[in-house]
């Protein structure tokens, strides 16, 4: 949490960009999983769950950020029917991601770092123009789609298509709408490194308490009768606890292998994560 932003720059090989969404990143960690803690503490197992989710989803994107490699192919997209090229509302050309096949890996699908961070960057912001052109097409939604459009700086498409590349930019504006232009669930496929057994096995209960689905946890059952459960038994805290430090330590390893350079940096980091996991 103390390290210096400008010492880690200087001795940093990766882009001002890449090192900033990175470390943005570790703060939004940081921030949630202090959140998570401080729920548990609480006795609010269910809503911890809920930052524990994001957790994990905040150390997808931190893989996403620093991994030495990932590969995706952007592609054009076509009609299904008649293999028509596909183009948006001002005639730019539509594409698309897909997941090379491991016998036909080219140079080209190999995304740099500094891309990466800069896509994740954009995202939100495309996303926002993208909920102005859906909700202008929409009866009662025209004057909030106007709202939210005035607040928008023009510039920042033209910035957005050069810091991106037209494709990427294509790729943001379409569904599934997220930084990849993957599911969460191909994304941690295409990541690998355990994030797709996490998805697999553990995410799927997080969503449920992030859906209200599991209404469970806020009844207190006996044989014969129901009440109002207001805090969490103490399993479902230590539950929570343990998948949030899980994730945190996913994050914090990440930072530690292929964004902390300086070996006393990394050597902290390394103690930290060795230290959570004796507990």
């Amino acid at each position: 949490m103390h390290v210096p932003f400008d010492q880690l720059l200087s001795q940093s090989r990766e882009t001002v960009g890449t090192v900033t969404v990175a470390m943005t990143l570790d703060t939004q960690a940081i921030r949630k999983f202090r959140t998570a803690i401080d729920l548990c503490r609480r006795g609010e197992g269910a809503d911890a769950s809920v930052i524990a989710r994001s957790q994990f989803e905040t150390a997808v994107a931190t893989a996403w950020v620093l991994f030495p490699v990932v590969r995706l192919e952007l592609v054009k997209r076509q009609d299904k029917r008649t293999r028509a090229l596909l183009t948006h509302s001002d005639g730019s050309q539509k594409y698309m991601v897909k997941t090379p096949r491991r016998n036909n890996r080219l140079a080209s699908h190999r995304i740099s770092r500094n891309l990466r961070a800069s896509i994740l960057a954009a995202a939100c912001e495309v996303q926002d123009q993208n909920f102005i052109r859906a909700k202008r097409a929409m009866p009662g939604r025209k004057r909030a789609a106007k709202l939210l459009a005035s607040k928008q700086d023009p510039s920042i498409t033209s910035g957005t298509l050069g810091m991106i590349g037209a494709e990427w930019y294509s790729v943001l504006q379409q569904s599934p709408h997220t930084y990849s232009g993957l599911s969460l669930s191909d994304l941690c496929r295409v990541l690998g490194k355990r994030l797709d057994y996490w998805y697999d096995l553990v995410y799927p209960f997080q969503s449920r308490d992030t859906h209200s689905v599991n209404i469970s946890q806020y009844a207190d059952s006996t044989d014969q009768v129901t009440s109002r459960s207001w805090f969490s038994p103490v399993s479902s805290l230590e539950g929570t606890l343990s998948s949030s430090i899980t994730s945190f330590i996913i994050h914090a390893d990440i930072m530690a292998s292929h964004l902390f350079h300086n070996e006393t940096i990394s050597s902290e980091v390394k103690n930290f994560v060795e230290e959570i996991k004796l507990h």
